[in-house]
């Protein structure tokens, strides 16, 4: 007698344990199966609207958690750079990248970093000259604009006209026309100005 009841209770316990497996190996499955129509249906989403989707596993099936737009962080990059050091420049971050595009200079860190090489990104400059470049700056005397967009906007087409148009293009063939004496110390405005552009990448 004792004999049968372990063995019913084996057989109960065994179909109760076989019964939970093949429950859990179907959960599972559906588990799988739904990842990927989540995943089908982001890649489809993303091809249509030309966004970028991320889904995760929702609580209820069919929902995509969140969807990121893709977006131009170059003036946030200049924007956090100048806040690194505290710089007014950073007001002016993306007038900045929007200046670098509409000159088509090859690389919109250019401005920012000669400004920092010149100026400690606007720090010191010649009272009331918006000129945080030192551009056109020979001697006594001090090229001034009427405000910061104008001098951003003169400065980046400078840049495109006199130097990028005529073949100076990195940091120590721009220093040659920008600032001469600097090649008699061994460039160090071109290497300051390699410095500022590293930090920014």
């Amino acid at each position: 007698m004792r004999k049968l009841a372990l063995l019913l209770v084996w057989f109960g316990s065994s179909t109760i344990t076989l019964f939970i497996a093949v429950s859990f190996l179907i959960y599972i499955t559906q588990i799988q199966a739904l990842k990927s129509l989540i995943h089908l249906e982001a890649r489809l989403l993303a091809e249509q609207t030309g966004t970028v989707a991320f889904a995760a596993l929702p609580k209820t099936a069919g929902d995509v958690l969140g969807m990121v737009k893709k977006g131009d962080a170059r003036a946030l990059v200049v924007q956090r750079f100048f806040e690194q050091y505290n710089a007014p420049l950073a007001a002016y971050a993306e007038e900045m990248v929007s200046a670098s595009d509409r000159y088509d200079l090859p690389d919109f860190r250019l401005l920012p970093a000669i400004a920092m090489q010149e100026s400690n990104g606007c720090k010191l400059i010649p009272y009331g000259s918006n000129n945080c470049w030192g551009y056109g700056i020979y001697g006594d005397q001090s090229l001034g604009f009427a405000s910061m967009e104008a001098a951003i906007d003169r400065v980046a087409r400078g840049l495109k006209e006199d130097y990028y148009d005529k073949g100076l293009v990195t940091p120590y063939q721009i220093m040659t026309k920008y600032t001469p004496p600097s090649l008699a110390k061994g460039g160090p405005w071109a290497k300051g100005v390699e410095y500022f552009l590293a930090e920014m990448e």
